[in-house]
């Protein structure tokens, strides 16, 4: 649970953490690494994330409660089975890759923008909650699933491949 500051811009190692809890008035200045979370990843105060990798790997359904201010620069989610709920609406300012497990809206409103790429192996989905999504590209992999919301999914530009939106999976 961060109060204070923790890290700094030149951190270039990675970071561990069981769960990441930024207080109000909190700071938490990102490696420019790949910051590892394998728990819950609750930031109320400020998050710095010097173009770095945040990576979720909980073994349990848990929420991204991203309220506080800063973006997640990269985000992955890691774990097969699990459920992951962001709670708010939420921009990621390069890519988001889910590789394993669900990713997906927990309420109305809870809009995501991803300014990058999207890659998804395992599941992402608006949870039938009608939120707008935003994506530079979409890449769906063989395995994976894009639930599309009843809302508007727009695609922005295209990923290294040249296609905006690629469908090798559902």
């Amino acid at each position: 649970s961060v109060s204070g500051t923790l890290g700094e811009a030149s951190w270039n190692d990675s970071a561990t953490f069981g769960s990441l809890t930024i207080n109000s008035g909190g700071t938490y200045s990102a490696t420019i690494g790949t910051t590892t979370i394998s728990g819950n990843f609750d930031n109320d105060g400020t998050f710095t994330h010097n173009s770095g990798t945040v990576t979720i790997t909980t073994d349990a359904n848990t929420y991204l409660d991203l309220t506080g201010s800063g973006n997640v620069y990269n985000l992955i989610t890691n774990r097969s089975g699990r459920a992951y709920d962001w709670t708010i609406a939420a921009t990621i300012d390069n890519d988001l890759t889910v590789t394993a497990g669900t990713l997906r809206a927990s309420g109305v409103g809870d809009n995501l923008i991803v300014t990058g790429d999207v890659d998804i192996t395992g599941i992402l989905s608006d949870n039938a909650r009608g939120v707008v999504m935003t994506f530079g590209s979409l890449t769906i992999n063989s395995g994976g699933t894009y639930s599309a919301t009843s809302g508007t999914t727009t695609i922005t530009s295209e990923a290294d491949s040249g296609y905006g939106w690629d469908n090798d999976g559902t």
